[in-house]
């Protein structure tokens, strides 16, 4: 299994890959379901077709096609809820994790595009502060640093005058 930091939905989690020479890869997620290699979901059946080779793969992937808008068993139901702050989160409370759950969780279509895009915007949001956190750091480090030098500058200069 690979974590890898897709463009549109942050990290994924994938099992296996296939790939093209037209440069064509799509993956199968570690929680089920077949995504391109910038996270979006696959919705054409001949990417399945035309890179997964006949076999137990392709099988799987064309169960997974046939399946795909199911609604889940009752057993299986996690619900995705508007919170407090305008955002999502699962019905207990609990914090949406992952591309790959909205994905299991909704069909595809408007919600689920519109909770990706939630979901995509709070990880960007998320990275940002993050990095301006790391850069605010590395000036403060830097000015202390450059302070320091002057000062030492300023006494090797007073004690070379005295």
């Amino acid at each position: 299994m690979q974590t890898i930091n897709t463009a549109h939905h942050g990290p994924m989690e994938y099992v296996k890959s296939w790939r093209d020479s037209t440069g064509k890869h799509i993956a199968l997620l570690a929680k089920g379901g077949y995504v391109h290699f910038s996270g979006s979901l696959v919705t054409i059946k001949g990417d399945l077709t035309d890179l997964i080779t006949p076999g137990k793969d392709l099988d799987a992937a064309l169960e997974w096609w046939k399946h795909r808008n199911d609604p889940p068993e009752d057993a299986e139901i996690q619900r995705i809820m508007l919170a407090v702050d305008g955002g999502y989160e699962w019905g207990d409370g609990s914090p949406i994790e992952s591309a790959a759950d909205i994905m299991n969780a909704l069909p595809q279509g408007p919600q689920q595009e519109a909770v990706l895009a939630w979901h995509h915007q709070k990880t960007i949001t998320a990275k940002r502060k993050e990095n301006m956190a790391k850069v605010h750091e590395g000036n403060r480090i830097k000015a202390a640093q450059k302070k320091a030098e002057a000062d030492a500058k300023a006494k090797a200069e007073a004690e070379k005058a005295a």
